[in-house]
């Protein structure tokens, strides 16, 4: 039998760390379009987790650039707008990094990009989201070159993932949500998933379905939000008591082997123990 976790994790107190560029991705449009919102009900807790995890919690200014049935419907302009968010739906607005920076985040889904922008962007500490599997273009050929610079990827063919899922993933982004409408699109993949960065948090039956990337995230901050907490320390104790990560019980990844060393074990704990300490990541 292996060791119960006993080292005591002092519990620090600090503020609210300052939001960097973040990234959404997911695999396809439909959780956010009208039927998404009839299938799960939860999807208004979604949209405004979505909004609070660009903006620390406060009112943002959105810019959807698109007018994909995904992002541009009445449903998630309500949620957004009744939690206090400006949702500005153009699909003509200037691709600029000038105009992109008067938003919070952008929001994008089945349209041509300009990779440079929107890298920029993000290094700026603007804040993008991305539908895939619309349908309307090569997402891997359109998105890849932006995603790939932040650790993420689009896989070139529909996963054929479809249907209403339950969520049960510790992550800033579910809480409150129950489950989720999806109807095919294009896998996610993490490029470097040694790096902290950036991970996928949602999977179903191994294919990635939501991806994040966290510019201030660091070691130890296994659900990719910026701090080293809690939460995180739930996952991690989860993936310890598994211990193997070719165990098919173990999350894909498995983003708790700080170590990379095949195993979730002592070691690991010891690099957990002395982030969750220190609390925010740097």
């Amino acid at each position: 039998m292996r060791p119960v976790l006993s080292c005591v994790l002092a519990i620090g107190v600090a503020s609210t760390p300052a939001l960097a560029g973040r990234i959404i991705v997911h695999h396809d449009e439909w959780p956010l379009s009208t039927t998404g919102f009839q299938q799960a009900p939860t999807m208004t807790q979604y949209a405004q987790n979505v909004a609070a995890f660009f903006t620390g919690g406060g009112p943002g200014r959105f810019l959807v650039r698109t007018n994909n049935f995904g992002l541009d419907n009445s449903d998630v302009r309500n949620a957004m707008t009744g939690a206090g968010h400006q949702w500005i739906v153009s699909s003509t607005a200037p691709f600029t990094l000038a105009n992109f920076l008067t938003y919070d985040a952008v929001f994008l889904a089945g349209t041509p990009v300009n990779t440079q922008v929107l890298i920029d962007y993000v290094n700026a500490g603007g804040n993008v989201y991305i539908a895939g599997g619309t349908g309307l273009i090569n997402e891997p050929d359109v998105f890849n070159p932006f995603l790939n610079t932040f650790g993420l990827s689009y896989g070139p063919n529909y996963n054929g993932i479809g249907g209403e899922f339950s969520i049960g993933v510790p992550h800033p982004l579910f809480v409150g949500v129950q489950s989720m409408y999806h109807n095919n699109g294009n896998t996610v993949t993490d490029l470097v998933p040694g790096d902290s960065r950036q991970s996928v948090i949602l999977t179903k039956d191994g294919k990635g379905l939501i991806g994040v990337y966290v510019s201030n995230s660091c070691i130890g901050d296994i659900n990719t939000d910026g701090v080293v907490d809690d939460t995180d320390f739930t996952i991690f104790a989860a993936a310890y008591n598994i211990l193997d990560c070719a165990d098919p019980a173990m999350p894909p990844t498995c983003p708790s082997d700080l170590n990379n060393d095949g195993f979730v074990d002592d070691s690991d704990f010891s690099i957990f123990a002395a982030a969750y300490n220190e609390l925010v990541c740097p």
